[in-house]
């Protein structure tokens, strides 16, 4: 099964030989001032509210970069009493993320793990995978995936072998825009020699470019594809997303059941409050489900605290500007038709100490020099054609603002101080580019 937002991995002979640093362990949560929210927790909470048809959508995250002036140390949920902690390299890498069960004051017990390997470019190309064994601190190998790419960076493959002799493969297809358009993933036993196809997903984009639509297409009893369900997002004038929903079709495409959420945002872009609803088919209305509430650090960007490079169409830059503090959930009681608490997550982090720069190129743009003196160009590639491009101190103020064309835009760097700024590009098409820049 897949994952539906977002989810990380890889480790083996370069996490060997980095420079390990050591995680920070919250004793409780007044010990920490600070929270930050793990992409990979909200995936599982983003994917509690659609059916199990829609799981399978969403692809492994590619690589994980921290370039930020925090770092994420661990998520805490009070209520299932587990933590998930994180290793780093001296490159700000995620080489090794641990689940552990902790009662009170008991000791915590380690459950799960997984470990990073990435290549010379920071591209994430392996990862372990292990399992709890009957005794909890005794894990065993459960899976190993290695990911290629394309000349531009993008995830063209991902490759996993389960220790049982089961075969796994992921093939990503993108358009002239880079953006990926088609995703299959195929399986292989043991006991056989040939690979089926468990998936393929169509990705569709308006004009501006907003992801819009997602067809999931499943096999049926004699392996041909139907489309098993499908997925529609909805934008307001605001460009932000407004709602999406999804529909499970039978295979005669008559509905199966649906579901839909509303996202509600404050004044800074921070998706405030998430609603989520079923469908019901006999009174022909919408059921709520679960709500979710977010509380947020207005004094760090989450593009500076933890930057993704993934290929699914939806990420965090619709969602959120800042970063986490806390997550309430709550849950429908229908038959009392009454709100029930239902989980609580606390996030925190750590400030790190960047000691490098390199000049930031992509599909989306270049900018340069980098260190910069007084002025910082800013050149669109691909095909952007204008943008705007923030600037970030080291305690996450927008210091700068400022709209960039296709041609070479200039920022007037003189007023700042010396020091390490972030940045948040966003070009046309809600295309996202984060990364540092040095005010020599």
């Amino acid at each position: 099964m897949k994952k539906l937002f977002f989810v990380l991995f890889s480790w083996l002979t370069v996490a060997a030989q980095a420079q390990m640093l050591p995680p920070h362990f919250p004793a409780s949560s007044a010990s920490f001032t600070q929270k930050y929210l793990m992409p990979k927790d909200l995936s599982s909470l983003f994917k509690s509210s659609l059916p199990n048809a829609m799981r399978t959508m969403q692809p492994n995250t590619t690589m994980i970069r921290v370039d930020s002036v925090v770092r994420m140390d661990s998520i805490y949920s009070d209520i299932t009493h587990r933590y998930e902690m994180f290793e780093y390299n001296n490159e700000g890498r995620i080489v090794k993320d641990s689940m552990f069960y902790r009662f009170n004051a008991n000791p915590r017990m380690l459950e799960s793990k997984n470990e990073y390997e990435y290549d010379a470019n920071g591209r994430l190309v392996k990862k372990r995978k292990y399992k709890n064994t009957p005794n909890y601190d005794v894990l065993s190998l459960n899976a190993t995936t290695d990911y290629s790419y394309d000349a531009n960076n993008l995830l063209l493959e991902e490759n996993g072998v389960f220790v049982n002799g089961s075969m796994s493969k992921e093939n990503y297809t993108y358009n002239a825009n880079n953006q990926m358009i088609e995703l299959i993933s195929k399986y292989k036993n043991s006991d056989t020699s040939n690979w089926a196809i468990n998936s393929k997903v169509v990705f569709n984009y308006d004009a501006s470019g907003k992801p819009n639509y997602y067809g999931y297409y499943a096999p049926n009893a004699s392996a041909q594809l139907y489309l098993a369900a499908k997925y529609s997002i909805y934008f307001n004038a605001g460009n932000k997303i407004d709602s999406m929903s999804s529909t499970v079709l039978y295979e005669d495409s008559s509905v199966a059941w649906a579901s839909k959420e509303t996202y509600s945002y404050d004044g800074n872009g921070n998706m405030s409050v998430r609603k989520m609803f079923d469908y019901d088919t006999i009174s022909n209305t919408w059921t709520p489900t679960i709500t979710q509430y977010y509380q947020l650090n207005p004094n760090y960007l989450m593009s500076n605290v933890l930057q993704e490079s993934d290929p699914w169409p939806i990420g965090f830059a619709q969602f959120f500007t800042n970063a986490f503090v806390h997550l309430d959930v709550y849950r429908f009681v229908a038959a009392s038709n009454t709100w029930k608490f239902n989980n609580l997550y606390d996030y925190y982090y750590s400030p790190i100490e960047i000691t490098s720069t390199k000049t930031a190129s992509t599909s989306q743009a270049s900018l340069y020099p980098n260190p910069a003196t007084n002025v910082l160009n800013v050149q669109l590639s691909g095909n952007a054609t204008e943008g705007q491009i923030s600037l970030y101190d080291a305690q996450g103020r927008r210091v700068l603002n400022q709209s960039v064309s296709a041609q070479q835009s200039t920022l007037d760097l003189q007023a700042l101080p010396q020091g390490m700024y972030f940045y948040r590009l966003q070009t046309d098409g809600q295309k996202l580019q984060t990364g540092k820049v040095t005010k020599l």
